[in-house]
């Protein structure tokens, strides 16, 4: 009788702490994923506001480098579309896909920033 009271005891003190342990690692990730979240958003406001600072130097551009201007603005737009769409996944996504869509969004941040820094280095002046 006593040893069935001992492993029932163990047991149940087993499942408190191992409850204890997921649910602190748990807490930990809704924090790094909160973090992680106001990061992508600083970035995305931030990037935004400079395509729209490019599109204002782009309005003074001559015919001639207008075209490429467009070409880069419209790679630009599709990157940032992309982003968004990820930013998306991210604000709606699961503990169980954050991973993935993390992984995904870092790359489509840095893409974004990439095409904008090209065509920012491009037509400057």
């Amino acid at each position: 009788m006593r040893t069935r009271r001992f492993l029932l005891f163990l047991a149940v003190a087993t499942a408190f702490i191992l409850a204890g342990v997921f649910e602190a690692r748990s807490d930990v990730t809704k924090d790094e994923q909160k973090g992680y979240k106001k990061q992508m958003e600083e970035k995305l406001k931030t990037i935004d506001k400079q395509i729209r600072e490019l599109k204002k130097k782009g309005a003074q551009l001559k015919a001639e480098a207008r075209t490429d201007y467009n070409e880069e603005m419209k790679e630009l737009k599709e990157k940032e579309k992309a982003a968004k769409k990820k930013w998306k996944e991210i604000k709606r996504g699961s503990a169980s896909t954050w991973d993935k869509v993390k992984s995904e969004m870092d790359a489509a941040i840095r893409e974004l920033e990439d095409t904008y820094n090209k065509a920012a280095d491009r037509f400057k002046r």
